[in-house]
């Protein structure tokens, strides 16, 4: 009797986790075709105005691109471009895109060790910095190296908080052994996908990228976005590496061209 109760009891186990494997595979099932479309050129090599270009392609508009390129505490300099692209058909999401990219010939950046991640976050506010009436949802993250070349896996999205996301970098990898490292993370994208807001506007494009590293191992323990906008990294065992800090707004509109 006590093993048929223990075959039931693994049967039923195995039927909950086939059925959460199924629901599972469900939601992954539902992403919509056109998301699917971008999001296999937005995780490509091509460049950040390639992919702009194949985007509008496939019929999203481009409803505000701005870069900026400002001085970081360090010397070095780092561009931001903020773009918002329109959908092809109604009822379909907004895209919103932020690309980087330091200039790693402009010194500054710490490639010395790996025991620190780097963060990204984006996100759309209000006038006050406080989240709008909207979620992000099908985020990505594209990491490259100032060489142009790309390391999957080395960018992974990390949590949504109302109306932003945070992004996790593992921003350098080894050298064939030579004992330096290359600059991964110091350029990519992230995005997301968002439903226009219905809250007052004006609205804002925010972002937050913080460069770290340290020479004692340090583990990232959350990465969170509070309200007013302030993007708030704890590291365990208090062990807070040195870092500098990017961040960035713009006016945006969700208005069609």
């Amino acid at each position: 009797m006590k093993k048929l109760l223990s075959v039931m009891m693994m049967m039923m186990v195995l039927v909950g986790l086939s059925s959460s494997m199924v629901a599972a595979q469900s939601q992954q099932q539902e992403k919509p075709v056109y998301i699917e479309k971008a999001d296999k050129i937005l995780n490509s090599d091509l460049t950040y105005e390639q992919k702009i270009e194949k985007l509008q392609k496939l019929g999203w508009k481009t409803i505000q691109k701005e870069p900026e390129v400002q001085p970081l505490t360090l010397g070095g300099y780092a561009s931001i471009s903020h773009t918002v692209m329109g959908p092809s058909q109604s009822g379909y999401k907004y895209l919103v895109i932020s690309n980087w990219n330091y200039n790693t010939s402009s010194g500054g950046w710490d490639t010395t060790g790996i025991k620190a991640l780097d963060t990204y976050a984006i996100g759309i506010v209000d006038l006050d910095g406080k989240p709008v009436n909207r979620q992000p949802e099908y985020p990505g993250i594209w990491v490259k190296d100032q060489g142009d070349e790309s390391f999957s896996g080395y960018g992974w999205s990390s949590q949504s908080f109302s109306s932003g996301m945070t992004y996790n970098i593992q921003d350098a990898v080894l050298l064939n052994n030579s004992g330096g490292y290359d600059y991964v993370g110091s350029k990519g994208e992230a995005w997301f996908y968002i439903d226009k807001p219905t809250s007052v506007s004006p609205w804002y494009f925010r972002s937050d990228w913080k460069h770290t590293w340290s020479s004692t191992e340090t583990i990232l323990e959350s990465l969170s976005i509070a309200y007013p906008w302030n993007v708030v990294a704890t590291w365990k065992n208090n062990i807070t590496p040195q870092k500098w800090d990017k961040t960035w707004q713009t006016s945006i509109s969700f208005t069609q061209p």
